[in-house]
């Protein structure tokens, strides 16, 4: 009778027509029609085991502790701390939250330094044929570096074509060769300064090969006779022999370069048209001949009285 005694239940006892009924609290469980024991959540593993990390029983219930890196934010549950947002991380570059803590890692080109903790350079031209050449360290990455003439393509060397830019700067001929170049001149003119090519004035040296006259041009020569000489060849001129023209009236001698006319005894020599002006009589004897001589002069020289 639950009006006496509470019908001798523990806990609760609950009238019904037939018979009261005692019932056990929240917590606990009937050991016998009267008699409620506590129920141990933890050992029997009836608890949020997820939520909670560390089951403690109590009388009637339960409490749970949380993890480190936890925080318990009800009764029976634990949440896990940010702590890269809380900004309680020690991290210098990236934070990355994990269940209960956190891991730090670094951009491109750092290592992580457990026992510096933080993130230094990695030296990334310690790595075997990293480059093709050379390789120049850089914090948080490197470069790669060619030598002269070289361009970089990737992390490769190829030789650069000097001649393909402006003929590499050559007046005349380019030639390219690995990692540089080479200039040369057309027939006729030297290389100076590597690049420049000057006329070569073949005149100065031998006189150009040329008997007489060494006529010097842009990037060649020639050769030409004096008046009265006919060339040749470039090594070789030969005298004109005027005198087979028949120019004089009465008597031809050549000379190297040029010629003279004599007339007879009793005739004066016309100057401008080599004629013999006059008259008279010869002796046969060659001591009788008195001649009057002119003597043509080459070009470039002027006649005087003797």
């Amino acid at each position: 009778d639950c009006s006496y005694d509470n019908g001798e239940c523990q806990h609760t006892c609950v009238p019904r027509k037939t018979a009261d009924w005692c019932e056990c609290a929240s917590g606990f469980k009937r050991v016998n029609i009267t008699r409620c024991e506590d129920i141990d959540e933890c050992f029997e593993g009836i608890y949020n085991q997820e939520d909670c990390h560390i089951c403690h029983n109590t009388e009637g219930g339960y409490n749970c502790t949380c993890r480190e890196g936890f925080l318990k934010v009800a009764d029976h549950q634990c949440e896990d701390v940010n702590e890269c947002d809380e900004r309680t991380d020690n991290c210098d570059q990236i934070c990355v939250n994990i269940d209960g803590g956190f891991r730090c890692e670094c951009y491109a080109g750092f290592e992580w330094n457990s026992a510096a903790v933080q993130c230094q350079d990695q030296n990334e031209c310690a790595q075997p044929n990293i480059c093709d050449f050379q390789c120049n360290n850089t914090i948080g990455s490197y470069t790669c570096l060619c030598p002269v003439g070289y361009v970089l393509i990737g992390r490769s060397c190829e030789d650069m074509d000097e001649c393909e830019i402006n003929n590499g700067g050559c007046d005349h001929n380019c030639r390219n060769v690995p990692g540089s170049f080479s200039c040369s001149c057309r027939n006729g003119f030297e290389l100076w300064n590597r690049v420049r090519c000057n006329d070569r004035d073949e005149c100065a040296t031998n006189n150009g090969g040329c008997a007489q006259d060494c006529l010097n041009s842009q990037g060649s020569y020639s050769c030409s006779c004096f008046s009265g000489y006919q060339r040749i060849n470039a090594s070789y001129c030969e005298d004109i022999d005027e005198c087979d023209e028949v120019r004089c009236t009465h008597t031809c001698v050549n000379t190297p370069g040029s010629y003279f006319c004599s007339c007879s005894l009793g005739y004066w020599l016309n100057e401008d048209t080599d004629e013999c002006i006059g008259g008279g009589s010869m002796s046969a004897h060659s001591s009788d001949v008195i001649a009057h001589c002119f003597h043509r002069m080459p070009d470039g020289f002027l006649r005087t009285e003797l």
